[in-house]
């Protein structure tokens, strides 16, 4: 996505339906991809076949001591994923692969997207959606211990 658009969208924090094409995986399963495009009809991209869907992307919000993390929202009309999502105990990864977009005149193209991918936590559901929180970087939660560092821990530094 383009950095003005981003740049827009977490200014505005405004929820976006863009038509971007994703994948969602388990970690421990990586050839089992589920994939979805926010579009009316399936669309194929690199051999792949992406299937219809409806989801919502809310940029992260912008808070005094940060950024929250950003969310998806996905259509679960028939709960297939909250099914998913009790049934496991292992996070789902997801990657935004693609945009659909037009050129001038009109006709329909889909851009591939730099990689962008997430872990999907903090599951949420209401009767026909399913919500998760989308972590770009786990590690940064991790509190690791320092080791101050002298001749003893590291003599090739004194």
């Amino acid at each position: 996505m383009n950095p003005l658009v981003q740049s827009m969208l977490t200014q505005n924090n405004v929820p976006a339906s863009f038509p971007f094409l994703i994948e969602i995986w388990k970690p421990s399963d990586p050839t089992n991809i589920e994939r979805f495009v926010n579009a009316s009809e399936d669309k194929e991209f690199e051999g792949n076949t992406f299937t219809a869907s409806y989801f919502v992307v809310q940029p992260p919000e912008r808070t005094e001591t940060g950024f929250k993390d950003a969310t998806i929202t996905l259509s679960t009309i028939d709960q297939s994923w909250i099914v998913r999502t009790r049934t496991t105990q292992e996070r789902y990864k997801i990657r935004f692969v693609a945009v659909i977009d037009y050129d001038d005149d009109g006709t329909e193209y889909i851009e591939a997207l730099d990689d962008i991918s997430f872990s999907l936590t903090n599951a949420t559901w209401q009767e026909t959606t399913i919500q998760f929180s989308m972590k770009f970087d786990e590690r940064m939660n991790v509190n690791i211990p320092c080791q101050r560092l002298n001749q003893f821990v590291c003599p090739a530094l004194f």
